[in-house]
């Protein structure tokens, strides 16, 4: 089975640590901005890092899921990296989406041979954001539609991440990502700063943050 294709339709408005929210954590004195630059590009390699590790998306964003075809029970799950896939559970029921949590399912598209599209009805599936990962559930009786490209002929979208608090303003879009992953952004943000030129690995290893993201971690299925 290949590699599914899973890519960012809409990237992320925010990022889990604010700038003076990191700025603080390295004591860099307040009011000083020579240094802004680097540390938002440290804040964005330590959530990149945390979500290659954890396999999530922490802030909310837009995915598109590409597939040539539904795995069907019995195959091993389509993987992109070693913790990510979409899989048929037993009868094939129930597609998993990567990159929990799952948030809602925009839509369900196939694409002919003249790359024409058509949307799989709503009514025909349902979208379990109960579940983690989530999934998307064909209904009783309805059996999952034939794509007609041989490749890239199914389209799924979805929104995924820790859903903000939108009642905040600005809205808050750290404010339901747990603390833990948090707190060990920072610790990786912190080595990242502290010892600029570390391999990610390195890097990891030091600051210990993997043991505060290990629970959080989505296993292959």
């Amino acid at each position: 089975m290949p590699p599914l294709r899973i890519e960012t339709h809409t990237p992320p408005p925010a990022e889990p640590l604010s700038l003076a929210e990191a700025k603080a954590h390295l004591r860099i004195e307040a009011g000083t901005t020579e240094e802004d630059a680097l540390v938002e590009a440290l804040i964005r390699s330590a959530r990149e890092a945390c979500e290659s590790f954890t396999g999530r998306a922490l802030v909310e964003r837009s995915l598109t899921l590409r597939l040539d075809a539904w795995p069907t029970a019995g195959e091993g799950p389509i993987e992109e990296g070693w913790r990510e896939g979409a899989l048929i559970e037993g009868p094939p029921r129930a597609l998993v989406l990567p990159r929990p949590p799952l948030r809602a399912v925009t839509h369900v598209k196939l694409y002919d041979d003249a790359d024409g599209e058509t949307t799989w009805p709503l009514a025909s599936y349902l979208v379990d954001t109960a579940s983690e990962p989530g999934r998307l559930v064909a209904r009783t009786g309805v059996t999952w539609p034939r794509p007609g490209r041989a490749a890239n002929g199914i389209e799924v979208r979805y929104r995924a991440g820790y859903a903000p608090d939108e009642s905040a303003s600005p809205t808050d879009y750290a404010a339901n990502i747990p603390q833990a992953l948090r707190d060990g952004m920072k610790r990786l943000l912190a080595q990242l700063y502290e010892r600029r030129g570390d391999e990610p690995a390195t890097a990891l290893a030091g600051s210990g943050a993997a043991l505060l993201w290990q629970p959080y971690r989505v296993l292959r299925l």
